[in-house]
C-alpha cells in the first residue's frame, strides 16, 4: 500500500481498491496480477505534482474461481475491516477499479435485486449476555456513502461464451487442475492427456510459442530454493504453500464459471449481476445514482483471430468436430499468435452470447463509443475500423467485447488490447536481478500474444484514464 500525505486535512483520501478477475490473486509468490500497476500510480502522482488531497493504491486478494457472491462477500468483509479499522477513516472516499470478474463482484457487493447485503459484525462475537458489546458492527449503507467510483475493465457484463464452453467441458477442466497438481507436487509439468494432446500439436503448429508456459514453470521455481539461507527458504515454502492453496481453491469451488456464462435463458435463481434482468440493471444504477457512485468502463478489443462472418454467430468450437477446430478459418496474421490466444479466443468466438438490446447501437457503431483510447492501426484489418460495428464474437481472447459495454455507454472508452495486456502482462519482463533470489525469472509475461501490439504507452494512457476518473 502507497500513500500521499493529505494536502488538505479537512479532505480525505481516495482509496482506489483493485479488485482482481479470476484466478483472483493479489501476489502469486513474486508475480502480481496487476503487474506494473503500482509503479504507474507512483509516476502518475509524480505528474499530478501535489495532490489536493492523499491517494491510497490498495490491492485486494480474492478468492479465484469461488461463485461470484462469495467473492462479493469477502470484498464486503474487506471493505468492512478497514472502516472499522480505522484505515478508512470518516472523511475518505473508495475508489473500486474491478478487472474482468471483479468487476461483476463488485457489482454484486453494491447490490442485490433479492436481499440487500447484510450489515456485519465483526472482529468477535456477542458478550455473554447476547449482546454484541466486544463486537464491531460495520452497516452496509456505510460502505454505499464512502463508494464514489466504480472502473469496469474488461468485464463480462452479460456474460461471455468461454464460461459456456468450459461448462461443456469439465472433464478438460478437472484433467487441467490435477495435471497442474501433479505438477506442483512433482515440481514439473505433466503432459496432457493424449485426447487434447492431438489438438493442441496442430494447432501449436500454427502459432508462436506461448509465454504462460514460461510462467508455469516460472510458479514452479519459485516452490524451490538452493543453498541454505533461512529467507530463500521460507520465500520458497510460502510460494509453494500459496500456489497448494490456490489450485485447492479451485478445485472445490468454480462456481464462478456458472456465474459467468452468457446461457440462452440464464437459470432463475442465478444470483450473478451478468445475468441480472433489466429491470435489476435499472435498479441498480439508481442505487449508483443515489448514492453519488459514478461509472466508467474500459472495453478491449483483440485482433480477429478468424474470419468469420462479422454479421452472424460463429459456430462453437467442438473439441469432437475438426471442421471447428482452430486451425480453420484462420486470419492471415494468426501465425503471430499464440496457442493460448488462439483457443481462447475461438472458445469465446461460438457460443449463445447475443448482443443486448440495450448495447445494441454502440455495438453497431464504434464511433458511439469514447475513442480516445482506441489506436484502430492496431487492429487492421483484423477488427472494426471507424464507422463500423462489433461482430457478436469480437472478443479479447476471455471475453466477448460488446458484453463490457456496460453501465456508461458515454464513458466507455474501447481500447486494442487483449485481456490480460490492460493488467500489465503485456510483455515478457525479466525480474531485476534476473533470477530474483526467489527463483522466479520474470515479472510478468505476454500471457496471450494476441499480435495486437499493446505497447508500455498504451498501458499509460490506459492507466492514467482509471486513475483520473478515480479522483475526478
Amino acid at each position: 500500500m502507497t500513500t500521499v500525505p493529505d494536502s488538505v486535512a479537512s479532505r480525505g483520501r481516495v482509496h482506489i481498491v483493485l479488485v482482481p478477475g479470476f484466478g483472483a490473486f493479489d501476489a502469486l509468490g513474486q508475480i502480481e496480477y496487476y503487474a506494473g500497476t503500482t509503479e504507474r500510480y507512483q509516476r502518475w502522482l509524480n505528474d499530478r505534482g501535489s495532490p489536493h488531497r492523499g491517494v491510497v493504491l490498495d490491492y485486494f486478494d480474492n478468492l479465484p474461481t469461488a461463485g461470484v457472491s462469495t467473492r462479493a462477500t469477502w470484498l464486503h468483509t474487506y471493505l468492512a475491516k478497514r472502516i472499522a479499522r480505522g484505515e478508512i477513516q470518516d472523511d475518505d472516499t473508495i475508489a473500486l477499479v474491478g478487472h474482468s470478474t471483479g468487476g461483476l463482484d463488485i457489482r454484486r457487493m453494491l447490490f442485490s435485486p433479492v436481499d440487500p447485503p447484510p450489515d456485519l459484525v465483526l472482529d468477535g462475537g456477542g458478550a455473554t449476555d447476547g449482546s454484541d458489546a466486544i463486537a464491531v458492527r460495520v452497516k452496509h449503507e456505510e460502505i454505499l456513502k464512502k463508494v464514489s467510483r466504480v472502473v469496469f475493465i474488461s468485464v463480462p457484463q452479460y456474460g461471455t461464451n468461454i464460461a459456456d464452453w468450459v461448462r461443456g467441458h469439465a472433464f478438460l477442466r478437472r484433467a487441467v487442475i490435477e495435471g497442474l497438481y501433479r505438477g506442483v507436487q512433482g515440481a514439473g509439468i505433466p503432459p496432457l492427456e493424449k485426447g487434447i494432446s492431438l489438438l493442441l500439436d496442430e494447432v501449436a503448429k500454427l502459432t508462436k510459442q506461448p509465454d504462460i508456459l514460461k510462467a508455469a514453470q516460472d510458479a514452479l521455481n519459485e516452490t524451490k530454493t538452493s543453498g541454505t539461507d533461512p529467507v530463500h527458504l521460507a520465500d520458497a515454502e510460502q510460494a509453494g504453500s500459496q500456489l497448494r492453496l490456490w489450485l485447492q481453491h479451485m478445485d472445490h469451488d468454480f462456481g464462478v464459471i456458472d456465474d459467468l456464462a452468457s446461457f440462452t435463458d440464464p437459470p432463475p435463481d442465478s444470483t450473478s449481476p451478468a445475468h441480472y434482468s433489466e429491470s435489476a440493471r435499472q435498479a441498480e444504477k439508481d442505487l449508483w445514482r443515489d448514492h453519488d457512485i459514478a461509472t466508467c468502463s474500459i472495453a478491449t478489443i483483440g485482433r480477429r483471430a478468424f474470419t468469420f462472418d462479422p454479421r452472424q454467430r460463429a459456430k462453437p468450437f467442438e473439441l469432437h468436430n475438426t471442421s471447428t477446430w482452430p486451425t480453420k478459418k484462420r486470419e492471415s496474421d494468426a501465425a503471430e499468435m499464440d496457442i493460448s490466444y488462439v483457443l481462447t479466443y475461438r472458445a469465446c468466438a461460438g457460443g449463445p452470447f447475443t448482443v443486448p438490446s440495450s448495447v445494441a447501437e454502440p455495438a453497431g457503431d464504434i464511433d458511439t463509443l469514447n475513442l480516445s483510447l482506441l489506436d484502430v492501426t492496431k487492429l487492421g484489418t483484423a477488427g472494426p475500423t471507424s464507422g463500423e460495428g462489433l461482430a457478436v464474437w469480437d472478443n479479447d481472447g476471455i471475453v466477448n467485447t460488446a458484453s463490457m459495454l456496460w453501465p456508461n455507454l458515454e464513458l466507455t472508452r474501447l481500447v486494442a488490447a487483449d485481456h490480460l495486456d490492460v493488467v500489465g502482462h503485456y510483455v515478457l519482463r525479466e525480474t531485476v536481478p534476473s533470477p530474483d533470489a526467489s527463483g522466479r525469472r520474470y515479472a510478468s509475461v505476454d500471457a496471450l500474444k494476441s499480435h495486437t501490439e499493446f505497447t508500455q504507452d498504451a498501458f499509460d494512457h490506459v492507466w492514467k484514464e482509471v486513475f483520473d476518473f478515480c479522483v475526478s
